[in-house]
């Protein structure tokens, strides 16, 4: 079960302007190059912290327990320098050298390979030869959902920036979906998409409902969905797409899950930006 943790700014956060505009990184002081923002970037240039960021507040188990197995492989199978006491190899593999983020790396890179493939076909164009069996199969899957509207779009919610993976038209609703790359597939038999997905796709179906509305006095029925993309089998993936009943549909899992974690950001780091 996840709960919530009081977890600061750190490594991997992103941030946006109120508008919706991405800001991923800012230009140093001194002049040397770009650095990622911080929160006390944040603070300055009132940013709104992205959707990824403030899901980092909940404490997931399974990614725990991950990182875990990571760190104790990485002790297993490193050689240790003669004479090198315990604490010492201890902070060389897992902090100096941090061989337990190579895992990490190459999934960080086939996820990012599969994330662009797709967002290259989305966009009419021509994705690398070499990643094509992998993201084709759910690619053609997804385009018998609507026509493609927009694809890596930047947006803003209530409080929080997000960049929206897919949306698509449909002749009764609009479909937001958002891409995932995982060495194993959920079963939609057995709770289907992650639930912390579930409050992302909210999040995202929150902010494009609140742009619409914006603009236009009525908004189409707006439909989530997670598509689930195998790295470690080419052509494997899972749709899912999110319950569109009364008690469980993206406005109550926004509502009741990602709108109070919003606010729990903000009060964990004491920082309410203004929109």
């Amino acid at each position: 079960m996840a709960t919530v943790a009081n977890i600061k700014n750190s490594e991997g956060s992103h941030y946006y302007y109120p508008d919706g505009t991405p800001c991923y990184s800012l230009p140093k002081k001194d002049g040397s190059g770009m650095k990622v923002p911080t929160l006390a970037d944040a603070r300055k240039l009132n940013l709104l912290p992205g959707v990824s960021t403030i899901l980092r507040v909940l404490h997931k188990e399974a990614l725990v327990q991950w990182l875990v197995e990571q760190a104790c492989l990485a002790i297993l199978t490193s050689p240790r320098l003669p004479g090198e006491k315990d604490d010492d190899f201890t902070k060389r593999i897992l902090s100096t050298e941090r061989v337990q983020d190579q895992e990490s790396q190459i999934a960080r890179d086939r996820g990012t390979e599969i994330h662009d493939g797709l967002d290259l076909l989305a966009k009419g164009q021509p994705a690398p030869e070499a990643i094509l069996p992998w993201i084709k199969p759910a690619f053609e899957a997804v385009l018998k959902y609507g026509e493609v509207v927009s694809t890596e779009i930047s947006i803003a919610g209530d409080g929080y920036g997000g960049r929206i993976d897919l949306i698509q038209k449909a002749p009764e609703c609009l479909w937001v979906w958002d891409w995932k790359s995982t060495k194993k597939l959920p079963d939609p038999n057995k709770g289907g998409a992650w639930r912390d997905h579930l409050l992302q796709t909210s999040a995202y179906a929150r902010a494009v409902e609140k742009k619409i509305i914006a603009k236009e006095t009525r908004c189409p029925k707006i439909r989530t969905g997670n598509v689930y993309i195998s790295t470690v089998e080419p052509g494997a993936f899972v749709i899912c797409e999110h319950d569109d009943t009364p008690e469980s549909n993206w406005g109550k899992t926004y509502l009741e899950g990602f709108e109070p974690l919003v606010r729990h950001w903000c009060w964990s780091n004491s920082f309410w930006p203004k929109q």
